[in-house]
């Protein structure tokens, strides 16, 4: 099959769970399964693709059974391609050997109870080791501005949960996906942009690092810093093709929003010089917004060589 799908509980509130694998660990896809299978007053609905050269077999054979081999399209695409799908109910993507608490979906529907605009959820989350060993923690943003997410992630995907009204928002959004472009990025600059995001202050979540991660969370602040160097270094390419791309989603979804035009000073100045980027975030309110908001985006956005025409 080229994607599946299966459901778990009943009578209570419905979420999509995006599962995207490639060449798996089964073990640890087994346990992730079943930690999202054991949630709490919640009805998942798993929607699952396979997106690597070879069949996975798993022997939760009374929930999931073979997984074909399917075309290869990366994995922002293999998962914006599993949202196209969803017709109902919130959603939330998942790693292929990531934990989950069992209230973790719940407590996240919960933080976000009678808001009608498009939110997205998130959450903190433990770091572990390949045997399932607590090697750390990671704090989530207290606070989220439209600043956040345009110059990098940092909220990992498997933490974020989106309402009902983000899926509508963002299920027909993937022929906007720039190509090699990540689906929690791009979801997180959409609902910072045009909706709310609320956070939930617990560790809801465990990430797994090991050698094979596609994309890895860094355990050390060591680590973290030399990411962020690399980023700085690569310059602006990358952002500009995911807020050009936003900014035509946007167009498209709601013409007259507010946040084009402030997309636009963006993208434009990232072919300016530097002196004149900073009075761009400084013009659009940046130094309201947090102290990481602020660094990320002088460090990201006005530190690196400007885009050459």
């Amino acid at each position: 099959m080229n994607a599946d799908s299966m459901t778990c509980g009943s009578k209570f509130p419905q979420v999509n769970v995006l599962l995207s694998i490639h060449n798996p660990n089964t073990e640890w896809l087994e346990t992730q399964i079943l930690s999202i299978c054991d949630q709490i007053n919640v009805e998942v609905t798993f929607h699952i693709r396979n997106d690597g050269p070879n069949e996975v077999q798993t022997t939760l054979s009374g929930l999931l059974g073979k997984l074909e081999a399917n075309n290869h399209l990366g994995v922002g695409a293999s998962f914006m391609e599993l949202l196209s799908k969803c017709d109902s109910g919130g959603f939330s993507f998942c790693d292929q050997d990531d934990i989950w608490a069992a209230h973790k979906l719940s407590s996240q529907i919960q933080a976000l109870a009678g808001l009608n605009l498009p939110t997205m959820a998130y959450c903190d989350f433990q770091i572990i080791d390949s045997e399932a060993r607590k090697m750390g923690a990671r704090k989530s943003p207290k606070k989220i501005s439209k600043f956040s997410f345009l110059f990098r992630n940092n909220i990992p995907g498997f933490s974020m949960y989106f309402n009902n009204e983000a899926r509508n928002l963002l299920k027909n959004s993937k022929e906007f996906l720039p190509v090699h472009a990540y689906h929690d990025w791009w979801s997180a600059i959409a609902i910072s942009q045009l909706g709310r995001c609320v956070r939930v202050p617990e560790e809801l979540a465990s990430y797994r690092i090991h050698d094979n991660n596609a994309i890895g969370i860094s355990d050390s602040a060591l680590s973290r810093l030399r990411n962020l160097v690399n980023r700085v270094g690569t310059g602006l390419n990358e952002t500009e093709k995911i807020l050009l791309q936003m900014i035509r989603f946007i167009e498209f979804h709601s013409p007259s929003h507010e946040s084009i035009n402030f997309l636009k000073q963006i993208a434009n100045g990232m072919r300016m010089g530097r002196f004149k980027r900073l009075l761009i975030l400084i013009r659009q309110g940046v130094l309201q917004s947090s102290m990481p908001d602020v660094a990320n985006s002088v460090l990201l956005y006005v530190l690196p060589s400007k885009l050459k025409f």
